[in-house]
């Protein structure tokens, strides 16, 4: 802990005292003592402002790299040194001082060097003799005579660290006959006295490979030379002395071989790692790919350091298979580790050698904390939020800073609270009054205790002015002197940006205008304009207004500066060109020349104008505005000059010669409205969008020239500019929202190039209507049904047609009618419900939306929470099995075991639900397929059980087996979202969206153009990324795209494929186009006999394929090539196909069949076949799953189950075929 000030005069004067009652020896034994401890202990750069010893020495001592210090016999040299510095500054003492050793004595071999001026001592040379040497003390004597004795100092010498040798790359290497050289260096470090070894302090023995040569270079020995001798030299030894008799041997092989290494090593990421101690990780890696195909090598290899050693805290980090080794962890130390190297064998045993990296730790970077968006927060209001986040970086190992270890000092307004996130620190809330909160210190300190702070504030506004103030045109404005009139000014607005009519005074309250420049205001006071003309030379800084309404409410202008030049020049401008090149008998002139920086702007009369030169014939001017205007078509071809001059009130000249190129040619490019002349918006809610393109005349191609744009007719609505094209200008855009209702016609622009060429814009007209309505929308639309404390609601609800697309802020939203449990969050222009309900009943939650000027809409949501007693979250039909997700998300199975599919350990049939082994909690996603199930953990890592034949259950192994538990379906992958287990194959989707199959290909069901059956995890073409959901049939899948796409591939005998066609396809190919709006697809089918699809669009259920049993319901029993709707099913939201009969669940939750009847599998009491969608379930189905000759609907009153049950399939506890629903018995 520091000591106070006071404190330390405090035990200054006492020790002072202390000496005064001594006996006098006592006192002068301790003069040193004192000497050193007042002034270098007490007295600080500059003084402490205290009494000084009148007869202390003009220098104080101070050692150098601290106290004490560690060496090692003749290997290492001392750092340790003292400084002599002047009193009461860091300047050093140069006058003169000598140096006697006042106890202790140095480590033999060890000597003190003094500085020719006396004015430092260091040490030097190595130690020849361990031991502990302390109480090392110096008496300095300076020119005045004075003394003082130097604060004790202890070098500690341990015996010497033994001379090291080391290999580069690796003491092995492999090497390719005829082809490899040697490289190898064996290099001494740890050297006595730092030496140079002779050649004859080396010995190399044993056997090289012939080719294979050595040479001494000092402290190294390097290996070179290729050899053609094939075979393994082991046992070479090399062995070096030092002078000091330390000695190191270390043995090296080399391994010649014509067998070139199956494998390589890519590091990947940079050789050269700077990381800093404790605060950073590695970026760095290294892959291991076969050498003839670059794919990653797979097949296992192991990893042996071969040189070079870790920063401690950093680790290797090597995959299961060996394809990769990573480096992770913090280092924990400060330093160089270099020369890193692996040696990597495969499995057949070929070698190779990493390239070499290296870590340079630096010292830690130091914790620190940062406020966003500022450390200050302006001007909140008593409704704000206040917002503002504290977050550490740097953070020691990567460790959350725990909440503990924050802390606040200082006054928050009242009603700001604070919560801590991952190292991070949030202040929330609105205040309860207003005020200005400053020196609020944020600190923190992390887990090694390293410590960080920061000062922030709150000023809070309890009523802030309903105005802002915003410099039109910039802030910082150059004029010149007589010539140039600003054209700045400040505008005051609402809080929308909208023109604030309200009412207000203006105030100069900071610096003064120039001479000659004045200020006025519109009657409102919404706007000030500066004019005139300065008349002085000079800059005026920080003028600010104060600007306030009748309610007392004021705000301060941002500052603006004036920067008064000399005079600018007279200047003639010719528009659009000086050079006009123009189309005999068809073109206009179409050139104005107008005076600009004229004195005080006066327009020059036309008596001093003067026009000198050629006109081509037709054309003629005339004096108008101040300027000349040339007008008519020229009649003959040629190249005509003018020049014009102009005299401004003060006799300044400005020249300018225009040139008219009069050719039988047009110009080159041509002017095109984008989406029409004709343009109608509504006011603050539409955004201007139109544009003119320019074109090559010849191909209508974009014209790759410069051209430039003038505005010669109409004036554009207010909140409406132009935009062109920065590079070329070949674009004009309108953007900007109007502000005003009207009709602005007539907007012609002159477009002009470099060589006189103009073409004039078609003329564009605005048509600006009243703003557009306020309007919020909810999705999705339907009332929602949810199961309480099971159920998520996930309800977004957004605003259209918002002024200016400005963001509705939080605080213009209201909530109302929230069931317990759900909760609102407001973003912008957007408001999502999520949440569990928790209470039974039907809800109408409202919400309100504010817009910036005042316009206001509601939408209301309805939920229906009800009672749920469903044990199962989510049921899976197979072909003769059903499997069921339950609320603690465990599986549970029933129905057909021959192979093991119901995963109970056994292959016995079951008629009632039992558990799947080790599956009792952790699962999110499950599918039955004909022989085999899967599910998909939390964790995405996907178990799957059954038979194993043709690799289907993603283990890589294709051998046919009844594996009756689960296992890791390691082909899958680990970051699954979704699997579907077919008849024959399965197929999954990551969280990315990349499908991914594996199993049987016999027609070509996994999709990669082959019909290979695969055992490892294999992608279907064009399904890398974009799929949301994938379904296996037979020998058929289908999958959905984000897009709203369809597609299908492998057997295509019935149609199934929908492209229109009874073909098989190897590759996927659409049955629904982007745009429909897919979110579901299923197809099934039973080995090549039969096959059915159908999705679930945006509007409604379609289906196609085999219909001999009316299966896609559309009234007949004709196959479809093609997507057809299936009768009534428009307002459909779940769809399942199984064996020649489909169901879908409709909007009112009543759930429909159709197709095939035998064993009652349409669930209407009948065992008639259906072509048409025929009742089944009345009301408060939630999803529906059909399979083989069965389907299951999950209700709020539990699963019910009908059709085919030989197996036990329905689960309640019998085989008796059923054709209505039955409850599921668990």
């Amino acid at each position: 802990m520091k000591r106070s000030l006071r404190t330390r005069t405090a035990a200054v004067t006492a020790l002072i005292l202390a000496q005064i009652a001594m006996p006098f020896s006592i006192a002068r034994a301790q003069e040193a003592q004192f000497y050193y401890r007042h002034n270098q202990q007490l007295i600080t750069q500059g003084g402490n402002g205290g009494p000084v010893d009148p007869n202390a020495p003009e220098f104080i001592a101070i050692n150098l790299n601290g106290d004490s210090e560690i060496l090692f016999e003749v290997t290492t040299l001392p750092s340790l040194g003292i400084q002599l510095r002047r009193q009461g500054s860091s300047a050093l003492y140069t006058n003169g001082a000598t140096w006697t050793l006042a106890s202790g004595q140095l480590p033999p071999g060890v000597t003190a060097d003094i500085a020719d001026d006396g004015s430092s001592l260091i040490y030097a040379g190595y130690p020849t003799a361990t031991g502990t040497y302390g109480n090392i003390t110096w008496k300095v004597t300076g020119a005045d005579g004075k003394q003082v004795t130097t604060q004790p100092q202890t070098i500690i010498v341990n015996p010497r660290t033994p001379l090291l040798l080391t290999s580069t790359p690796a003491t092995s290497r492999t090497l390719l006959a005829g082809t490899d050289d040697a490289n190898l260096t064996v290099k001494a470090s740890n050297i006595a006295y730092n030496d140079n070894l002779a050649p004859s302090n080396w010995s190399v023995s044993g056997q090289l490979p012939a080719g294979v040569s050595y040479s001494i270079n000092g402290n190294e020995v390097h290996f070179s030379g290729i050899s053609t001798q094939t075979g393994t030299f082991s046992n070479i030894i090399v062995s070096a002395t030092d002078n000091a008799n330390g000695s190191a041997t270390t043995t090296l092989t080399f391994n010649v071989t014509n067998q070139t290494s199956s494998i390589l090593a890519a590091n990947v990421g940079d050789n050269d790692q700077i990381l800093t101690q404790y605060t950073s990780q590695p970026i760095l890696g290294t892959a291991i790919r076969d050498v003839t195909s670059n794919a990653a090598y797979t097949e296992g290899a192991s990893w042996t350091l071969a040189s070079g050693t870790l920063p401690p805290g950093i680790q290797p980090s090597i995959a299961a298979n060996g394809s990769t080794m990573t480096y992770t962890g913090y280092p924990t130390e400060i330093g160089t580790w270099s020369n890193i190297t692996w040696l990597v064998e495969a499995a057949n045993g070929s070698q190779v050698q990493t390239n070499p990296i290296s870590f340079t730790v630096e010292p830690r970077l130091p914790l620190t904390l940062a406020a966003t968006p500022s450390a200050t927060r302006n001007l909140i209001t008593l409704q704000d939020d206040a917002n503002l986040q504290v977050t550490a970086s740097n953070v020691a190992l990567g460790t959350p800073i725990p909440a503990e270890n924050w802390t606040i000092t200082g006054q928050l307004p009242p009603g700001i609270t604070y919560s801590t996130g991952v190292n991070s620190l949030k202040f929330s809330g609105t205040a309860d009054e207003g005020g200005s909160f400053s020196n609020i210190v944020v600190s923190a300190t992390d887990t090694l205790g390293a410590t960080a702070s920061t000062t922030i504030g709150f000023d809070v506004t309890a009523n802030p002015a309903p105005f802002v103030a915003v410099n039109v045109y910039g802030s910082d404005i150059t004029l010149g002197k007589l010539t140039t009139k600003p054209e700045n000014g400040t505008a005051i607005r609402d809080h929308a940006n909208a023109t604030y009519h309200g009412g207000v005074t203006w105030e100069l309250v900071s610096g003064t205008l120039p001479p000659g420049i004045t200020y006025s205001n519109v009657a409102d006071g919404s706007y000030l304009s500066y004019g005139g003309y300065a008349t002085e030379i000079g800059t005026w800084s920080n003028i600010v207004w104060e600007v306030s309404d009748a309610q007392g409410n004021k705000i301060r202008t941002k500052p603006v500066s004036f920067t008064v030049t000399e005079r600018s020049p007279l200047t003639l401008v010719a528009s659009p060109s000086p050079t006009r090149v123009m189309n005999s008998f068809t073109d206009d002139a179409y050139v104005t020349v107008k005076a600009t920086n004229s004195l005080y702007g006066n327009a020059i009369e036309s008596a001093n104008w003067s026009i000198t030169g050629d006109l081509p014939p037709g054309v003629g001017y005339t004096f108008k505005n101040g300027g000349i205007a040339f007008t008519g078509k020229a009649t003959q071809t040629g190249t005509y000059a003018t020049t014009i001059n102009a005299t401004d009130s003060d006799g300044t000249v400005g020249t300018v010669t225009v040139t008219f190129e009069v050719t039988t040619s047009p110009p080159p490019y041509i002017a095109a409205n984008v989406y029409g002349s004709d343009i109608t918006l509504a006011r603050f809610t539409d955004k201007a969008n139109n544009g003119t393109a320019i074109r090559d005349a010849q191909s209508n191609t974009p014209y790759t020239s410069s051209v430039k744009w003038e505005l010669v007719s109409g004036t554009l609505p207010p909140g409406i500019e132009a935009v062109i094209d920065e590079e070329h200008g070949q674009w004009l855009n309108y953007t900007g929202y109007p502000t005003e209702i009207g009709t602005w016609n007539n907007i012609v622009w002159a477009v002009s190039d470099n060589t006189g060429h103009v073409v004039f814009t078609t003329p564009v007209s605005f048509d600006i209507t009243e703003r557009k309505t306020l309007t919020l929308a909810a999705t999705p639309s339907d009332k929602q049904v949810l199961a309480a404390n099971v159920d998520d609601v996930n309800t977004t609800i957004v605003a259209s047609n918002v002024p200016y697309a400005t963001p509705i802020t939080a605080d213009n939203w209201t909530i109302t009618g929230l069931p317990t449990g759900i909760s609102a969050t407001k973003t912008g222009n957007t408001v999502t419900l999520t949440g569990k309900p928790t209470t039974t009943g039907i809800y109408n939650i409202v919400a309100t939306a504010t817009d910036s000027l005042g316009s206001t809409a509601s939408e209301t949501v309805t939920v229906e929470v009800y009672t749920n007693t469903n044990s199962f979250k989510q049921v899976a039909l197979g072909q003769h099995h059903t499997c069921g997700l339950t609320l603690a998300g465990g599986v549970k199975c029933w129905g057909l075991n021959g192979d093991g599919q119901l995963g109970d350990g056994t292959t016995v049939n079951k008629t009632v639900p039992v558990d799947v082994v080790g599956l009792q909690s952790g699962v999110k996603y499950i599918s039955s397929g004909h022989q085999h199930s899967c599910a998909i953990l939390n964790t995405g890592v996907v178990k799957c059980w059954g038979q194993q034949a043709d690799g289907r259950l993603g283990n890589g192994l294709t051998a046919s087996a009844k594996l009756s538990t689960p296992v890791t379906a390691t082909e899958a992958g680990s970051d699954l979202m979704q699997i579907s287990a077919g008849a024959y194959h399965t197929c999954g989707v990551t969280n990315a969206g990349a499908a991914v199959c594996f199993g049987l290909n016999t027609y070509g069901g996994i999709g990669d153009n082959t019909t290979i059956t695969r055992a490892n995890g294999t992608t279907p073409d064009g399904m890398g990324s974009g799929v949301s959901m994938i379904n296996v049939g037979s020998y058929t899948t289908c999958a959905a795209k984000t897009d709203g796409s369809a597609w299908c591939w492998g057997l295509g005998s019935f149609g199934q494929i929908g492209d229109g066609f009874k073909l098989n396809r190897l590759l996927p190919v659409q049955a629904l186009p982007a745009g429909s709006g897919v979110t579901k697809v299923e197809t099934r089918g039973y080995l090549a006999t039969h096959g059915t699809s159908c999705a679930l669009t945006s509007s409604g259920a379609k289906c196609w394929g085999r219909n001999n049993s009316g299966q896609v319901g559309i009234g007949n029993t004709v196959d479809q090539v093609s997507p057809m709707p299936v009768t009534d099913m428009g307002d459909a939201t779940d769809i399942a196909v199984a064996i020649e009969h489909s169901c879908a669940v409709k909007s009112d939750r009543s759930l429909y069949c159709w197709g095939r009847n035998s064993n009652g599998r349409i669930g209407d009491g009948t065992w008639i076949n259906k072509s048409v969608p025929t009742a089944t379930l009345i009301g408060k189905v939630t999803g529906i799953t059909a399979g083989g000759d069965s389907a299951c609907a999950p209700t709020p009153d539990g699963v019910f189950c009908w059709g085919g049950n030989t197996y036990g399939a329905l689960g309640n506890g019998n085989t008796t075929a059923q054709n209505t629903p039955v409850p599921l018995t668990y």
